[in-house]
């Protein structure tokens, strides 16, 4: 049996459709782990998902603006987070951008 990852998912609101295309294109693969998301995204993602017939264990942080991006880069730091996977908008520059651009 495979290893349980944990694996961050952060799309910036211009990237969120993408992010559910995505997420949607590797349901099987995502089906077998935990997925830890700002709280946007991760409504999103849970709701597409589970369209799909897949429920895996998702974890909402707070949105991106409120601090969602800080708690996942600081699980980043601690070494909680096997895979991140972050769909930034180039043309459109974030509040919080500095959060999710800052080198761990």
């Amino acid at each position: 049996m495979r290893k349980k990852l944990t694996i961050a998912l952060v799309a910036h609101d211009h990237r969120k459709a993408d992010m559910v295309d995505w997420v949607i294109f590797n349901s099987d693969f995502l089906s077998h782990h935990h997925l830890v998301c700002t709280g946007t995204t991760g409504g999103l993602v849970r709701d597409a998902l589970n369209e799909e017939g897949v429920f895996p264990e998702i974890t909402c942080m707070n949105s991106g603006p409120m601090g969602g991006d800080a708690e996942i880069a600081a699980m980043v730091v601690r070494k909680e987070i096997d895979l991140a996977v972050f769909l930034i908008d180039d043309l459109n520059a974030q509040p919080h951008e500095a959060t999710v651009t800052a080198p761990t």
